[in-house]
């Protein structure tokens, strides 16, 4: 980013996004980029990809916004089905190209010497020692990959802000943090650094080589026991016992159409905090949005951060609400 314009690299293209189907490719990890990061930018903020093919050089952030088919989406899920099925052929020269590519970035080496920990090593810590556990990654990785069970959420972003702030609570104990294959958390453990930490290590390889070695994680398939989804009767009901509503939709859908006295979280900004704060007296919260797919991606996200209350999730959205001839706040 550079004053009036970004240099998005593959990330976003014109009228296009990067493939995720290479090595280390996710599709929820460049959601995560594009609508958190890239798309929050001024509209008017110019855009230079690393490459097109059309001969086209510069966009606009609002003109992706308006014209790029691939970010006409409504959640992390929609696109990553799309990015997952689009069946692309590899290009010329993938098996001289990938190997290349493999061997950049910070190697296991590197981790190792910034006071990186095995997987074993680093269970240790977590089942003998006093410590405090830090997950690096973003809302859609959490989602998509689980967690290491009692982990607090700090995204790299805001690491330093956090050693800052809760530098006196620290004292005493390792702080261990991890991210996807170990680069966040490796440059996360020098900025500790600079702020005078000394008890800080990191997990080499990151979650996934957690994973691979059969280590115990809270994954998605747990998580989604944790709510339950419910159809419109049993919602109408639960408003009627005192169910605070969330609303995960954008807000030109809100203004088309919602449901009274509900409030509006779009899933981009949804967080067990946020919520809290909505909620202090800790009632049921009912999650709903269009469909019930961002609803669901919702209520695993606020149950990845540990949020206690009960959670309610409106099978199959609005759309089943209206149909079932249920009261609504309309603008049209």
């Amino acid at each position: 980013l550079m004053n009036d314009r970004i240099f998005s690299g593959d990330t976003l293209l014109i009228r296009g996004t990067g493939r995720t189907d290479f090595q280390n490719g996710d599709p929820y990890d460049a959601y995560n980029s594009l609508f958190e990061r890239i798309l929050k930018l001024p509209e008017e903020t110019l855009l230079y990809p690393a490459h097109d093919y059309k001969g086209d050089t510069v966009s606009t952030i609002g003109e992706e916004k308006k014209f790029n088919p691939r970010l006409q989406v409504s959640s992390a899920e929609e696109y990553a089905n799309i990015m997952n099925n689009l069946n692309l052929p590899d290009p010329k020269m993938m098996d001289i190209a990938v190997p290349g590519n493999l061997r950049l970035g910070i190697d296991l080496k590197r981790q190792k010497n910034t006071n990186g920990l095995t997987a074993e090593e680093f269970q240790n810590v977590i089942t003998n020692d006093n410590h405090a556990l830090l997950d690096l990654r973003e809302n859609s990785e959490i989602y998509h990959d689980g967690k290491i069970a009692n982990s607090n959420h700090v995204p790299f972003n805001m690491v330093s802000d956090f050693l800052i702030k809760e530098k006196e609570k620290l004292q005493g104990k390792k702080v261990l943090m991890y991210c996807a294959v170990g680069h966040r958390s490796t440059l996360a453990v020098q900025v500790s650094k600079s702020y005078g930490y000394q008890n800080c290590y990191h997990l080499m390889g990151g979650i996934k080589n957690w994973i691979a070695q059969n280590n115990p994680i809270k994954k998605k398939g747990a998580l989604l026991m944790g709510f339950k989804s419910i159809s419109v009767e049993d919602a109408a009901q639960s408003i009627k016992n005192g169910a605070l509503i969330i609303d995960v939709r954008e807000p030109n859908e809100f203004d088309q159409a919602h449901l009274e006295r509900a409030f509006l979280v779009p899933l981009s900004s949804i967080t067990a905090e946020k919520i809290q704060k909505i909620n202090p007296q800790n009632k049921t919260i009912l999650i709903h949005c269009r469909s019930g797919k961002r609803s669901k991606v919702a209520a695993d996200i606020l149950l990845s951060q540990d949020y206690s209350g009960e959670i309610l999730e409106l099978d199959e959205g609005i759309i089943a609400w209206i149909d079932a001839n249920q009261p609504i706040l309309s603008d049209i």
